[in-house]
């Protein structure tokens, strides 16, 4: 998964034009710098693009950090389906 890592990070800092050293594997995408709905759409098609995938809409609002996000867009490519957990 380190190239997924690597190349969901470039897509990321990229976008947002922001250093890869800002982006913890850990930390809520939704606080970095220069986020925004517009910011995250570019993300996430730059993402299905790049990988060949289609993410769910329900599972890009639920992934929160770059370590899910890597581990979601890994199995889809791997042509397992990933689902967004569910709210008890």
């Amino acid at each position: 998964m380190g190239d997924i890592r690597a190349m969901i990070t470039t897509i990321i800092c990229d976008t947002l034009q922001i250093s890869p050293a800002t982006l913890a594997a850990t930390q809520n995408l939704r606080q970095l710098e220069k986020v925004d709905s517009i910011n995250l759409v570019r993300v996430m098609a730059r993402i299905e693009d790049h990988f060949d995938i289609e993410l769910d809409d329900d599972l890009v609002f639920e992934v929160t950090t770059l370590d899910e996000l890597v581990s979601a867009v890994g199995q889809l490519a791997a042509g397992h389906s990933v689902r967004a957990v569910q709210a008890p």
